[in-house]
């Protein structure tokens, strides 16, 4: 059985190779008794793509013809392909899936049946069964004076990207951007409390360890509890008691004036030890 699309409004079946057989074991060739016009109402979209579980872009085709019309609303059936799909023997197809969308007087979508497409890519090294939902929430069948049409509004595959750039929000989460245009969560920093910040031991270099009289930690999310936001690419402000740092100064500034005037006093003593020797 041979289907040829000749024209808008002509479909035509190549039936010089079929053949009727009764019941009786009689064989007669096959014969048209009815001329019909393809006059049906259809939308179409093409060249969608998906990705599969390694990232190779996958094409998916969809079409959508007018099932009924009544008083109740509207019933189109979609049939979706791809010529992507890999499967060989009785496995091979294009068709990978149909539905039926229902809409009510005033054009919103009732209900969807069979959303559920998979395409099988068998031999490709990826996941053989791409399987995926078609989201048809948006769609409506409200008239159109340019005619009816169907388009991928979005799509939540991409192809392979490497990242190129993150930053860390005031809650803690490192986001990151990729090459493919997606941006993802990477991670969150987390931060600790202690019920007594002055018992922490000081390692050095702003390091600090819990000490038996600092507390038991509490670790949360930034913001969380009593632990405070993170501000990304600013410096810190100092962490040091500024006046007990002062007063450290002024010591070693007056301990050094006092050094050096002994040392002064020193080589005076010196220099007439000196004198008097000659």
């Amino acid at each position: 059985m041979n289907w040829c699309r000749c024209s808008a409004n002509d479909l035509i079946l190549d039936s010089s190779s079929l053949s009727v057989t009764t019941g009786s074991g009689t064989t007669s060739p096959f014969s048209w008794t009815k001329t019909s016009s393809s006059d049906g109402e259809s939308v179409a979209t093409s060249s969608n793509k998906i990705y599969d579980s390694l990232g190779t872009p996958v094409t998916l085709n969809l079409v959508a013809s007018l099932v009924s019309k009544s008083s109740t609303g509207s019933v189109w059936r979609y049939f979706a392909s791809s010529p992507d799909g890999t499967g060989t023997g009785a496995a091979t197809q294009t068709a990978v899936g149909t539905g039926l969308l229902t809409f009510d007087t005033a054009g919103r979508l009732v209900s969807t049946t069979n959303p559920t497409v998979t395409i099988d890519r068998s031999n490709t090294g990826a996941n053989p069964n791409l399987t995926f939902n078609v989201d048809f929430a948006n769609v409506s069948g409200l008239a159109d004076s340019s005619g009816s049409s169907l388009a991928v509004g979005d799509t939540d595959g991409s192809d392979k990207g490497v990242l190129t750039n993150y930053s860390i929000g005031e809650d803690g989460k490192i986001n990151g951007t990729f090459s493919n245009g997606l941006n993802r969560t990477l991670g969150q920093v987390a931060l600790a409390t202690f019920t007594n910040n002055q018992g922490l031991v000081d390692k050095g270099g702003n390091l600090f360890q819990e000490g038996p009289n600092s507390g038991n930690a509490v670790v949360s999310a930034p913001g969380a509890f009593t632990a405070g936001r993170i501000s990304s690419g600013t410096l810190e402000l100092s962490n040091v008691d500024l006046s007990s740092e002062f007063v450290q100064l002024i010591s070693a500034s007056t301990g050094f004036s006092a050094s050096s005037r002994v040392i002064t006093t020193s080589n005076q003593l010196l220099q007439e030890l000196l004198s008097a020797a000659r």
